[in-house]
């Protein structure tokens, strides 16, 4: 009887609802698009956040992966500028095959934290 009491009052409470959203269609719309644009947002960050930090790297063993940078010294270790390879450098580096398994290029890369406070991890990320 508790089950079937409840569920009149839900289906009583859906129908006012209702009636009072009708009443005011402005209110309406600002409820609904404030909704839409929350979820949509928590989605979006959720996917970021789940493929960068979450989910392992698509490749078979990801903890044998190197980054390759050129140093170009400029006094203190601090000051040197560390940059990527051009096209014709990564193909020089892929004709050496027998020194590593396969080379990718990616660009972009940007350094970003996630994590709570205290635990915070730096990730390089790029495409």
């Amino acid at each position: 009887m508790k089950i079937i009491a409840f569920v009149e009052t839900l289906c009583q409470d859906v129908r006012y609802t209702i009636r009072s959203l009708r009443r005011n269609p402005g209110f309406t719309a600002a409820a609904i698009l404030t909704l839409a644009l929350g979820i949509g947002a928590n989605t979006t960050i959720f996917s970021v956040v789940d493929a960068a930090v979450f989910r392992p790297l698509p490749y078979r063993n990801p903890e044998q992966l190197v980054d390759i940078l050129e140093a170009r010294r400029r006094g203190t270790p601090e000051e040197n500028l560390y940059v990527g390879m051009t096209r014709a450098e990564l193909a020089d580096w892929r004709l050496q095959k027998p020194v590593f398994q396969s080379i990718e290029a990616y660009k972009n890369a940007k350094r970003m934290t996630f994590g709570l406070a205290g635990q915070a991890q730096s990730v390089l990320v790029g495409r």
